[in-house]
């Protein structure tokens, strides 16, 4: 159900978009554009009905012929895209036919030449995505065989060369993906440039070698970075372990760690952050920040936790002043119908005084107008209270601050 309200969602956007593009186009008065619009959205041409659109918003003189080479480009352009769609969609070119089946149905111009067209470029996408995904998986090259033996048994026309352009692109991808993937894991190049030659599989070293040194590079700078937040500088102890933990210590591994650490144990050992970890109440390692700092950032921890007890009794007293005048607002409400009845009854000459329904709306105000005061009372107890908590919390936050 939520999928077809997100569906319905979207295609009522994509309406009003055009609606207002076809808008737009009637105020210029470009015709052409006009004609475009309509043939690229799969409509028919017809100009008698966008002439009437266009006048009822202030157009300019309609033109037919000029309306009518713009959907003829449109036009051209919907089959286009129509015909790339199935291409990259793997479907055969017998499609044409049903796309014609049911644009004769739908009374629309079949464009043969530009489905045509559209459905190579997209069947060549469609082989070079195939490519692609093999060659991104180690497969060789004769895997090609086996996807062309299934498209010819499915009437799908191959497209070796669109093929081959995506095989060399993913393999790129998938010595990419080794190098990345083996910096972490102890592994290094030899062994698998072994691996594929044993098995055939062309390599592409420098893909391998610049995504194996990329994620070391950012390894040491998250490892800099994860240390920072809370701990010791751990620098010599990683890279005592380095061979153990399936990595690799390169030159830059040093700077990288220590400046990332450096920044991080900077923002860690702010007053900012300890007091947004006292709100939050996450424990936190003030002695890593040395003795200078130990005393302001607990202050500032305890300041955080105190200021989210006293907030939640804040927003608790706001929630309570809402609903209060709300509650207020009722009443006042019923009081005002309440009197208006009474003026009525005042003015029927036809109403007798003192009757029941005339006691029991008297005795409703009554305890209406009790009820107001008595929360009027309520509405003052808790503006103070809420005047209290918003200077206790700006107190602690000042003192939090404080060095």
């Amino acid at each position: 159900m939520r999928k077809l309200l997100l569906v319905l969602m979207l295609a009522l956007l994509a309406a009003c978009a055009s609606n207002q593009e076809q808008v737009a186009a009637c105020k210029i008065g470009n015709w052409q554009v006009i004609g475009e619009q309509d043939g690229r959205s799969g409509s028919a041409s017809n100009f008698a009905e966008r002439r009437k659109f266009c006048e009822r918003r202030g157009s300019s003189t309609p033109n037919e012929s000029t309306y009518q080479a713009g959907w003829q480009e449109g036009n051209r352009q919907y089959w286009l895209g129509k015909g790339e769609q199935d291409g990259v969609a793997g479907l055969a070119e017998r499609q044409r036919d049903i796309q014609q089946a049911t644009a004769i149905a739908n009374q629309l111009p079949f464009n043969d030449s530009a489905y045509a067209q559209g459905w190579l470029r997209g069947n060549q996408g469609f082989w070079n995505v195939a490519g692609r995904s093999d060659g991104a998986a180690g497969k060789l090259p004769p895997e090609f065989a086996l996807r062309e033996q299934a498209a010819k048994a499915a009437g799908l026309r191959t497209d070796e060369a669109a093929y081959r352009q995506g095989w060399e692109n993913g393999l790129i991808d998938y010595w990419a993906q080794l190098g990345q993937n083996d910096a972490v894991s102890g592994k290094q190049f030899e062994p698998r440039k072994l691996e594929a030659q044993q098995r055939g599989l062309k390599i592409v070293e420098q893909a391998y070698r610049d995504a194996w040194q990329n994620r070391l590079l950012q390894y040491w700078q998250q490892a800099g970075e994860q240390d920072g937040w809370g701990q010791q500088n751990f620098l010599e102890q990683r890279i005592a372990s380095a061979g153990r933990d399936g990595v690799f210590v390169i030159s830059e591994s040093r700077s990288l760690y220590e400046n990332a650490w450096q920044a991080q144990h900077q923002r860690y050992c702010q007053n900012d952050n300890a007091f947004a970890m006292g709100r939050e109440n996450k424990p936190i390692n003030v002695g890593v920040c040395g003795n200078e700092r130990r005393l302001t950032l607990q202050r500032a921890y305890t300041a955080g936790q105190d200021y989210e007890a006293i907030n939640g009794k804040y927003q608790r007293t706001l929630s309570d002043l809402k609903n209060l005048s709300q509650k207020r607002e009722d009443n006042e409400r019923r009081l005002r119908s309440l009197e208006d009845s009474a003026r009525r009854d005042l003015n029927d000459k036809n109403r007798k005084p003192g009757d029941d329904a005339s006691r029991r709306r008297d005795s409703e105000r009554l305890e209406i107008t009790s009820n107001l005061r008595q929360q009027d009372r309520q509405m003052e107890d808790l503006r103070r209270w809420e005047d209290r908590y918003n200077q206790q919390l700006r107190d602690i936050k000042r003192d939090a601050y404080a060095n």
